[in-house]
């Protein structure tokens, strides 16, 4: 299968998107950044309010993995395990959702 590729004469490269979606450092929402964000703040590590994720108190114990909290996944109404990743994870649900919408929206992403 040849679709990860490009060829320049007898070249062959494999090539990839990297697609990137704006994430803010306050409120962790999507598209946009903290210098230009007016919403609450919530920590990227346990979802709290009352503290940025630099302050968090939790961002070096041991066990920081159990308090992983998704402001996002929280936001859009998910519960219970769905929640216990860190905001700025790659595999968290609400950033994947965002990921799928730009390629729906680059034209050499629509399925023929």
């Amino acid at each position: 299968n040849n679709n990860d590729r490009m060829f320049y004469g007898l070249l062959s490269c494999r090539v990839y998107d990297q697609l990137y979606i704006k994430r803010c450092h306050k409120c962790q929402g999507f598209g946009h950044y903290a210098k230009d964000c007016s919403h609450s703040t919530c920590c990227g590590i346990c979802a709290s309010t009352s503290h940025e994720t630099f302050n968090c108190p939790h961002k070096n114990a041991e066990n920081v993995e159990s308090v992983y909290s998704c402001c996002n996944c929280s936001k859009s109404g998910k519960t219970g395990e769905a929640l216990k990743h860190p905001s700025f994870s790659n595999e968290c649900p609400e950033y994947r959702l965002r990921q799928e919408k730009l390629k729906s929206s680059l034209s050499y992403y629509s399925k023929n």
